[in-house]
């Protein structure tokens, strides 16, 4: 049985283009349930381009895509964020401390737009979340509205005292050291809220639009996990990679968990909000990418076997960017003619 468009055209919008030719609706417990169609069956190569920084500058590779369907990129070793145009050309540049790593680059409807730094030292593990205006008020920069530093109750506690916690409550794996940098764990909602997840203390931290009021969930129902990825999709949804159990993790705007999905590694998938409602999500251990709607329902998943890519964004309805990092390679696709 297939979903239909007249089906799924009240709900779903822009996103039957992708889903048009999708199985009814699926089982939540596991991926491995869908039956991937050929990636070349649905989207077909437009364009190829390299990559607009280079690879050196550009690892851990942390990308975004904004609602004028540019490409952000954080340039690692100059310290700034830069935006480009389809062609290449930069349009943007925002300049970030020094400090740490630029693990998120996040947009909200509200012309915000989120940094998130780790500093990933044993001195100070974690990092900050830096909230500009999103509208350019001198020739090179944003204006700053805040910075906060997370988590937000970090004391200046002994490290050590803190992974033997993480041991303790079996929280502990390849994601959650202090020094590891892990990208994509925070991210802004389109009301301006801010969310971090941290892996050292397994939860979620939410900041208000203000930047001022503060708070924590713990995530209790589905411990132990070690968060490894965060968004949250234009439907106010989150979803959280767990690097402990290999799952994902759909919840409402507090943390209030609706599904849970099974994946085969959390730790290389590459989750996106999609620009309208849903989110997908590139799978590289499993070679596929997904397409989701609110809730988690699967509406679509293509199989990228033999391909080498490592993200994947999709701006506008009928544009699918991937990213080729063996390559180096920024590749747009568009639709498939059927």
């Amino acid at each position: 049985m297939r979903r239909t468009a007249a089906r799924l055209a009240g709900g779903l919008g822009a996103l039957l283009l992708w889903a048009s030719a999708c199985p009814a609706s699926m089982p939540f417990a596991t991926l491995t349930n869908a039956m991937p169609e050929h990636f070349t069956s649905v989207w077909t190569l437009a364009r190829t381009r390299a990559m607009p920084l280079a690879a050196a500058d550009a690892t851990p590779l942390v990308i975004a895509t904004d609602d004028n369907e540019q490409l952000w990129i954080a340039d690692q070793t100059q310290h700034e964020v830069c935006a480009y145009k389809h062609s290449g050309t930069r349009t943007q540049r925002v300049s970030v401390p020094a400090r740490g790593v630029v693990t998120s680059i996040s947009f909200g409807d509200d012309q915000r737009i989120l940094f998130a730094l780790q500093r990933g030292t044993p001195s100070f593990p974690l990092g900050d979340l830096r909230v500009h205006t999103g509208q350019r008020l001198v020739s090179k920069d944003y204006g700053l509205l805040y910075t906060r530093t997370y988590p937000n109750y970090w004391d200046g506690s002994r490290v050590s005292t803190m992974v033997a916690n993480a041991q303790a409550r079996r929280e502990y794996c390849a994601a959650s050291p202090p020094t590891t940098i892990i990208p994509r764990t925070a991210c802004i909602s389109r009301r301006g809220t801010v969310y971090v997840a941290v892996p050292l203390l397994s939860l979620i931290e939410r900041y208000a639009s203000n930047g001022r009021t503060y708070t924590a969930f713990t995530l209790a129902p589905v411990r132990p996990l070690v968060p490894c990825s965060l968004i949250v999709t234009r439907d106010e949804e989150l979803v959280l990679a767990d690097a402990l159990r290999n799952r994902i993790i759909v919840m409402d705007s507090r943390a209030r968990v609706k599904t849970v999905l099974a994946c085969q590694d959390a730790q290389q998938l590459f989750i996106a909000p999609h620009y309208k409602t849903g989110w997908l999500m590139l799978d590289p251990a499993a070679a596929e990418l997904s397409l989701f709607a609110s809730e988690g329902r699967l509406l679509q998943t293509c199989s990228t076997r033999g391909m080498s890519c490592a993200a994947a964004l999709m701006p506008a309805r009928n544009t699918l960017w991937l990213f080729d990092t063996q390559h180096w390679t920024w590749q747009d696709y568009a639709p498939h003619q059927r």
